[in-house]
């Protein structure tokens, strides 16, 4: 029997990536970036790139456990997509601020904000309507 489906396994690989991805980054930013003000934006795509990767893994985990992959992952999406908007952006912009200023990216770290907000909120929404608790299987 497997633990995870497929997509559970892809969201395990992106949320692992983000970590490591995030420890390579944040030390980019330390040694090579030197203005503090864009060190400090760089910084906040690192923290939140990294805690949501932490945080991928604790819903896929939560669904494949208490929910057993009764529901569709749209919170997993949405936390996906709202890492790539909102981080993303945010180190785009720490390299490059003149890509992003003026233009609608400028407009992508807060809608990405946003889907964290609402993916957490829908995985919440899910959790709370499960049809009954589920005896955990690890």
């Amino acid at each position: 029997m497997r633990f995870l489906n497929k997509e559970n396994e892809t969201w395990v690989a992106f949320g692992v990536s983000a970590v490591a991805l995030s420890i390579a980054l944040a030390a980019y930013g330390r040694h090579a970036m030197v203005d503090p003000i864009l060190q400090m934006r760089w910084s906040i795509a690192i923290d939140y790139m990294r805690q949501m990767g932490f945080g991928l893994l604790i819903l896929v985990l939560m669904r494949s456990v208490w929910l057993e992959n009764q529901r569709n992952p749209w919170p997993e999406r949405f936390l996906v997509l709202g890492v790539l908007l909102f981080s993303g952006v945010l180190l785009l912009e720490s390299i490059a601020p003149e890509w992003v200023e003026g233009n609608a990216l400028r407009l992508a770290p807060p809608l990405g904000g946003m889907l964290l907000i609402i993916s957490w909120l829908w995985f919440l929404i899910q959790f709370m309507r499960r049809k009954e608790a589920v005896e955990p299987r690890i």
